[in-house]
């Protein structure tokens, strides 16, 4: 609705009860709030338990992800193990552990973690279901995917010494 339309069709109590309408504070009363919400949060992060912390922090971790595969932007450090990396931090959980819980040798997981070997299907189904099904196989196949094409778009090494192979390429006219 503009703000025209708003004035016109409500009265002021119906517009003061239906929106906040914005107001400006002075410094001290800005750092007060501040302060305020600060210590509103602080109170309501001490008070939440365990299992609720843990997955707060995965819905970001999905968010990230999400937000990062669905983005046209590459970013070298967002890689499938820096993913797999913050997901063991945030349950506060070692490599050998997480191995065993997903059935992968430890020294493989170590190998995702640290980008010596790319992850397989059977890997990201894996992560999957140890998530609870929140951080998608899709996703992180996708996220695999995004290395590949960045790594193909921009490796001219490789095109200088496929290009040998090519003994005809077309070529157009107009």
């Amino acid at each position: 609705m503009s703000k025209n339309k708003i004035l016109t069709e409500l009265s002021p109590e119906e517009i003061a009860n239906a929106y906040v309408l914005p107001t400006s504070l002075t410094n001290d009363e800005q750092k007060s709030a501040n302060q305020e919400l600060a210590s509103a949060r602080s109170k309501r992060r001490n008070e939440m338990s365990d299992g609720k912390r843990l997955y707060n922090s995965l819905m970001l971790l999905k968010a990230r992800l999400e937000d990062y595969v669905n983005s046209s932007i590459y970013k070298a450090d967002f890689t499938f193990g820096y993913f797999l990396q913050e997901y063991l931090q945030l349950q506060n959980k070692k490599q050998k552990e997480f191995a065993k819980e997903i059935n992968v040798n430890a020294s493989v997981l170590n190998q995702y973690i640290h980008e010596h070997r790319v992850p397989n299907e059977n890997i990201f189904i894996r992560f999957e279901i140890h998530s609870g099904e929140h951080i998608k196989a899709v996703d992180l196949l996708r996220l695999v995917d995004k290395e590949k094409e960045y790594q193909i778009s921009h490796d001219l090494d490789l095109r200088k010494r496929e290009a040998q192979n090519v003994s005809k390429k077309l070529e157009f006219a107009f």
